[in-house]
């Protein structure tokens, strides 16, 4: 989205504050405490393990448990990404409930790939992922092992903070920071990509800059369900806040009875197929993972729970077909308050 002129002055005002309260920053570990110096391959390790960890779950938990897996079940190995690969890939995802290091397998599995590409593309040393680059080209190599979109950006942002790398770069579009500048700009929480560019437009030098306080505010103040406005200090220039009248911050979506249905169709054993894959998928992979996206035209979806979707399917095996849908980001368009 694009301020209009009558909303200059309250972007501004949130900006500032933002800004004003970046003194305080995250804590990353051992990482912090280097203050600019250069870490050992233990500590980098660690770090990226931690940060690894840190999705869809409380980033307490998350952190402890990193420290546990390095520590206490691998040993605080020289190189913990060997160390991981020293378990075949069917054994590693076999230890999802004996190590309770995530809530979801997917998470838990992942490590091991990640492990295997750190090993033969690093020597397992995760230093030589970001020593000497800049922050764009460390997340395109964070982005290539696996990753993931935002915690690449966390990452990066962590080793800025740190003075491992430098580099302008974006927030980390989670929950607390769509719903914090959703609420503040727009009146309405919002999805990742909106979010990144309100940023970008809030703080075009360095959007990261406004990561640290919109997650404080977020998990602080701005909860999902009745948020706690008045200690917080973006309030006098929120818009959810003030009551001010809903801006539009992304194409509206149709829904099917406004518009000419011209996605694919699908018979009722596609359907059930085709649902029960999708419910697989995002169980392992989703916090909430209870929503389908049907295109209704290219590019513009319409949301549906899929309770509603395996009822309707359930209960009319003799309809001829049902509307295709896609899988859309559903980590960024549901609400949880995990990071």
């Amino acid at each position: 989205m694009v301020f209009e002129p009558e909303h200059d002055e309250r972007i501004l005002r949130i900006a500032a504050v933002l800004l004003a309260t970046r003194a305080d920053s995250a804590d990353w570990g051992e990482l912090s405490d280097l203050h600019g110096r250069a870490c050992t391959q233990k500590v980098a390790n660690k770090f990226l393990v931690c940060c690894l960890l840190d999705y869809q779950v409380d980033s307490d938990v998350a952190w402890r448990n990193g420290n546990r897996l390095v520590n206490d079940i691998l040993n605080n190995p020289e190189d913990v990404w060997r160390a991981i690969t020293a378990y075949s890939e069917t054994d590693w995802d076999a230890r999802f409930g004996e190590y309770k290091l995530h809530r979801f397998p997917a998470a838990h599995n992942r490590l091991w790939r990640i492990a295997r590409y750190i090993v033969d593309k690093y020597d397992g040393d995760a230093r030589r992922i970001w020593a000497g680059r800049e922050s764009s080209e460390v997340l395109g190599r964070l982005l290539d092992i696996g990753a993931g979109q935002q915690i690449s950006r966390m990452i990066v942002g962590a080793l800025r903070d740190c003075g491992q790398i430098q580099g302008a770069s974006d927030v980390k579009a989670d929950v607390y920071v769509c719903r914090v500048l959703g609420r503040v700009v727009t009146g309405n929480v919002t999805d990742a990509t909106t979010a990144a560019g309100l940023a970008r437009q809030l703080h075009p030098v360095d959007p990261w800059q406004l990561d640290w306080p919109l997650w404080r505010i977020g998990k602080s103040y701005c909860h999902i369900h009745q948020p706690n406005c008045s200690p917080c200090e973006l309030a006098p220039a929120c818009a959810y806040a003030l009551d001010l009248p809903t801006i539009e911050s992304s194409p509206p979506k149709l829904r099917p009875a406004d518009s000419a249905v011209t996605s694919p169709r699908l018979s009722y054993e596609e359907a059930r197929a085709k649902f029960a894959k999708a419910l697989s998928v995002t169980t392992n992979n989703s916090s909430r993972p209870r929503v389908l996206y049907f295109e209704i035209e290219k590019g513009r979806y319409e949301k549906v729970e899929f309770a509603a979707y395996a009822d309707w399917i359930e209960k009319s095996p003799n309809q001829t077909t049902y509307p295709e849908w896609r899988l859309r980001d559903l980590n960024h368009d549901t609400e949880t308050e995990s990071g």
